[in-house]
């Protein structure tokens, strides 16, 4: 159990990928994921999660089907990891991973907006807009999804602001040293429309 925590939780991917395997064929770790570090128990909840069979629910209908066990098991778990983990007080990178989480949860479980708890929604909403563009789509993205109050308004002021540009100081620099082959490749940069812009309209749609 130790190695396999050492794995979940390093930075050599293909051992976590190992120790995920290990995980999806029943290793008793994954009694343990409330006790793990942060990245271990992310990579924990993923290899259960992706285990099975995609979770499509029923058609809504008067008497819907009960959820299967196993799945209500998996979004209590996603549930309650994510009521433990303040995403204020993580790096953008952990807060990517949680985010990505909860999507894959979202997408593979059949969750939906009301099954996710209070504290997490408030927790994305509170955190957008967030300095890092990257971490700003995975927040528009989980926020919209989420149907949070105001969300659609808050990414139409984002819409509204100008584009930002895409060439940067050390890119003019390397453009500078070819003006034939570097001014066309700036000026196709600079009239392209603004990535970010692009994104926030996509997930408004």
């Amino acid at each position: 159990s130790v190695v396999l925590i050492q794995a979940l939780n390093g930075d050599d991917r293909h051992l976590a990928m190992s120790a995920m395997r290990a995980v999806q064929n029943g290793h008793e770790l994954a009694k343990t994921a409330s006790r793990l570090p942060l990245l271990a128990r992310i990579r924990l909840l993923t290899a259960l999660i992706t285990r099975d069979r995609k979770f499509e629910p029923p058609a809504a209908a008067e008497h819907p089907a009960p959820i299967p066990e196993h799945v209500a098991e998996l979004r209590r778990k996603l549930n309650q990891f994510l009521d433990e983990t303040r995403l204020a007080a993580l790096t953008v990178d952990q807060q990517q991973e949680v985010l990505r989480l909860a999507s894959l949860g979202a997408t593979r479980l059949g969750m939906q907006p009301a099954d996710f708890s209070e504290a997490f929604q408030t927790d994305c909403s509170q955190l957008f807009p967030a300095e890092d563009a990257m971490l700003n789509r995975e927040l528009s993205q989980m926020l919209v999804f989420l149907q949070s109050t105001g969300i659609a308004g808050r990414l139409t002021k984002l819409l509204e602001q100008p584009p930002v540009p895409t060439v940067t100081d050390d890119m003019q620099d390397l453009l500078a040293r070819n003006r034939g082959y570097g001014g066309a490749i700036e000026a196709s940069i600079t009239n392209a429309p603004d990535q970010q812009q692009i994104w926030f309209a996509v997930v408004l749609r």
